[in-house]
């Protein structure tokens, strides 16, 4: 037996010993040949061995073996009867067949349970809806195969609207009580002792709807928003309309909510449902939302709320014009008027109306409680404005307005625009003096012969054309010289119908501004002027001339303060005007002017001063302007230096690459790197060096030719004689030109060696010598030092500068002249004057004697100049100025 009962504990566990490897041959079956069968709860089948002796019937899982000996059930049976009966006592199981002599087993056969979710009914049964008030009861039907069965009934959802007898919550048949309205859910749970692992518990649920009573349904209406205005809902437009919820939170299907989807939409709605909200799309018009409440057992049961409409802002009309929707209504200025008013947009009389009138006017009868038509009284002479309030039984208030304007019976002032400068776009205002009527607009040409023409002038408010002020853009298209603007205002009466009040007011056409002026000097071209800037030379003359300007008369030419010099020499009103040029920078302006007419804008431009012409370009430290052929190295050239200017040297035009800038560019010094074996064929163009201002004005140096071969020898050149008698000698003999400066002062009549002996004391200045050649055009200069060791006579003083000797030993006066200029000698005798311009060019040579002298400068141009006397026993030199 021991080993039988380890036999099949090891078979179970998939263990063979070795001692069971040769089974006999045993079979188990149910009736007909079977392998597995199905039980009810609780009911047996028979299993038919085939061996002969005893054998091990043993039972895995919930089904018992009926002992054949004594009936009872077993889990393990030793026996040789040839059938035995199973039990489904808890359940499935299976049963091995075992030969004991080799602790075996040798065949199986399978039992299994009716499931118990077939045997239970598939609903619960019972009424589908109880009253409010009301009891009910509620059974679930179970096969008997299922045997020995157990019920549990539990409220799932809404315990706190239906209520279980606790007496019948084990039996198939239970009853409950109904606490309120609100929808329930009830399920059982059905259970016997064979159900095994297969179905333990079958469940069945059922859901308790209610019947409202008359009261509840009375007591039941849909709350929320009335009115659909947006000043009531706010800025979303947002709504929530909500019933009581009385079926409670289990069956949100029963709130069934009906509304026109053009013109809500639905935002959420509430977990029952009894809620819902709403964004308003459309409220042109009411809105009606309906309820279906609780439908399953309360049919037809059917709630609704109108939501209003606000009232739309009126739209009034008179009987004068025919009832006709107009925001502005004109009457004569008559104390006695009345008018007829109506509302045109309520049609089905839906909205109420409230009218407001001006102090001392009076309402005199209305149609009805709507007010939708008034007959009003205008009990004085002066505008107003009558407001209508509409509302829709208290939902919003939309308020309109109509203008009620009195027209006199003479044409009010028209004021405006005193004169209009031609072709300026700028907008022009106009007004009816103390009109607040409403006006129709015109302008029109008028020419000199009285003609009418459309001036296609534009409001630059569209918008607004008809009030007593209005804004033009200016056309001035086709207008001809002589032409005026005519602006008329009529007075529009009787809502549209033109009266014959009519302002009218003649506009004068001035200048224009000016749009360029011309700058002329000389031969030089012809620079324009549009608010700019132009250069002018200090001393010089310019004609500037304006356009010729539309409409105007004359001109207004100016200087701006302070004027630097600067002078103006014009007939009155002149278009063209000769300016001097000063020592500093202003602005000129030019307007147009025509009489009766305010001038033209100005057109200004700033006028600078040319910076000083540089001085004379010069061969530093060289002692000629000649470049020797074999010259390779770099050379300096230099011009005096200018405060505050920007020095630029210009190369002469196609060098080939004979000369390189090293260094010095925007200074007054330069290096410059002559190339080696450079022809001795002089360039065709000098070479320069212009100065730039800080307002940018230019003016360029005379040329420097550059010329290549050998420059005369002033070497042997020397001072002879005593030191207060003097000579100088060994000047180069040939084909030269000769020139002997007195502290730079030229001395005329010398060539060659000059003997110079006549005033010991001028032998203390410096003397220069420059010696040309007439061939190459080269030159030297030699300088030669004053000679401290001439005593002078007595009460002189020696050296004394070119400034102190002018300011001691001449009177020029008047300086500055503009028409005669006395020169008179201390001492001394003059031969001849000389006056030079500014660039250098001789203007004046005049042969003089004695020490006076009148020289008569009328006719030349004002400006500076340079005044020298040569003459005995020295030449004297002095900057003058004449007007």
């Amino acid at each position: 037996m021991k080993r039988l009962i380890l036999l099949s504990v090891l078979l179970m566990a998939g263990i063979i010993p070795t001692w069971a490897q040769q089974p006999p041959v045993i079979t188990a079956r149910f009736p007909g040949n079977q392998t597995s069968t199905v039980l009810d709860c609780k009911s047996t089948a028979t299993v038919t061995v085939t061996y002969t002796g005893n054998y091990v019937a043993s039972v895995n899982g919930g089904a018992m073996i009926v002992d054949p000996s004594n009936g009872k059930e077993v889990p393990i049976l030793v026996t040789a009867a040839s059938t035995f009966q199973v039990k489904a006592s808890f359940g499935s199981g299976t049963i091995y067949v075992a030969d004991p002599n080799n602790s075996q087993i040798i065949d199986s056969v399978k039992v299994s349970v009716t499931n118990l979710n077939t045997l239970v009914a598939p609903a619960i049964t019972g009424s589908a809806c109880i009253a409010s008030n009301g009891s009910a009861q509620f059974s679930i039907a179970v096969d008997p195969r299922a045997g020995n069965v157990e019920y549990s009934w539990v409220m799932v959802q809404g315990g706190e609207n239906t209520q279980i007898v606790a007496s019948t919550r084990t039996s198939p048949t239970v009853t409950v009580n109904s606490l309120n309205a609100g929808t329930s859910v009830i399920r059982v749970t059905v259970t016997n002792d064979c159900s095994g692992e297969f179905c333990s518990s079958p469940t069945r649920s059922f859901m308790i709807r209610k019947t409202l009573s008359a009261t509840e349904r009375a007591a039941i209406e849909i709350t929320g928003a009335d009115c659909t205005s947006d000043d009531v809902l706010g800025e979303d437009n947002l709504l929530v309309l909500a019933v009581p919820p009385v079926l409670g939170r289990w069956d949100p299907g029963q709130y069934q909510w009906s509304f026109p989807t053009n013109k809500l939409r639905r935002e959420f709605l509430s977990g029952d449902g009894s809620a819902i909200a709403f964004r308003v799309l459309d409220n042109s018009t009411d809105i009606t939302v309906s309820l279906l409440l609780g439908p399953a057992c309360n049919p037809g049961l059917t709630y609704t709320r109108v939501l209003r409409a606000p009232a739309p802002a009126a739209q009034i009309g008179t009987a004068s014009n025919g009832y006709t929707a107009s925001t502005t209504f004109c009457l004569p200025e008559n104390n006695t008027t009345t008018e007829t008013f109506r509302v045109l947009n309520n049609p089905s009389s839906d909205f109420q109306y409230e009218w407001i009138i001006p102090a001392a006017w009076e309402i005199l009868s209305t149609n009805g409680p709507d007010n939708t038509e008034v007959v009003i009284r205008m009990a004085n002479t002066s505008p107003g404005t009558i407001t209508v309030r509409a509302t829709n039984d208290g939902c919003g208030d939309e308020l309109a307005t109509l203008d009620i304007n009195r027209y006199p019976s003479t044409a009010p002032l028209l004021v405006g625009q005193g004169c209009l400068s031609f072709g300026n776009p700028e907008p022009v205002q106009f007004t009816v003096a103390g009109g607040d009527n409403t006006y129709n607009w015109n302008v029109q040409v008028k020419a000199a012969n009285g003609a009418l023409t459309p001036a296609n002038w534009v409001p630059e408010s569209p918008a607004n054309v008809n009030g007593a002020t209005i804004r033009y853009i200016p056309n001035f298209t086709g207008v001809a010289n002589g032409s005026r603007f005519l602006v008329t205002a009529e007075i529009v009466g009787n809502c549209g119908t033109g009266t014959p009040v009519t302002s009218t007011l003649e506009v004068p056409i001035g200048p224009a501004m000016p749009q360029q002026v011309t700058s002329t000097f000389g031969v030089v071209g012809t620079p324009l002027v549009n608010g700019g800037s132009l250069c002018y030379t200090a001393g010089q003359q310019y004609i500037l001339a304006s356009n010729v300007v539309d409409f105007a008369e004359g001109y207004l030419w100016s200087i701006s303060s302070p004027i630097n010099g600067w002078t103006f020499s014009t007939v009155p009103n002149s278009r063209q005007v000769t300016v001097t040029a000063g020592t500093g920078p202003v602005t000129i302006s030019v307007m147009a002017t025509a009489s009766g007419c305010t001038t033209s804008h100005a057109l200004s431009f700033t006028a600078n001063i040319n910076p000083p012409k540089p001085g004379p370009i010069t061969l530093v430290s060289a002692g000629s302007d000649c470049i020797s052929p074999t010259t390779t190295a770099a050379v300096n050239f230099a011009v005096p230096a200018i405060a505050g200017a920007t020095f630029e040297w210009v190369l002469p035009v196609n060098h080939a690459g004979r000369y390189q800038i090293l260094n010095g560019q925007n200074t007054n010094q330069v290096r410059i790197q002559i190339a080696a074996a450079t022809p001795t064929t002089p360039l065709p163009n000098p070479l320069t060096v212009k100065i730039t201002s800080a307002a940018n004005c230019v003016n360029t140096s005379d040329g420097f030719t550059i010329t290549y071969g050998n420059a005369p020898n002033l070497a042997n050149v020397i001072r002879a004689g005593d030191p207060c008698f003097s000579r100088f000698v060994n000047a180069p003999s040939g084909n030269y030109t000769y020139q002997w400066y007195l502290n730079d002062v030229l001395v005329t009549g010398v060539t060659g060696n000059f003997y110079f002996d006549s005033d010991p004391c001028l032998l203390r200045q410096a003397l220069k010598l420059i010696v040309t050649d007439k061939t190459n055009g080269c030159s030297s200069q030699k300088i030669f030092s004053g000679d401290t060791g001439c005593s002078c006579p007595t009460g002189r003083q020696a050296g004394p500068s070119i400034a102190e000797t002018e300011s001691k030993s001449v009177s020029i006066s008047p300086n500055p002249v503009s028409d005669q200029l006395n020169i008179e000698l201390g001492e001394g005798t003059m031969n001849q004057l000389i006056l030079l311009d500014m660039a250098g060019k001789e203007v004046v040579r005049k042969k003089a004697s004695g020490n006076n002298y009148i020289l008569n400068v009328q006719g030349i141009s004002p400006g500076v100049y340079h005044l020298i006397i040569q003459g005995t026993p020295r030449s004297i030199h002095q900057k003058i100025i004449i007007q």
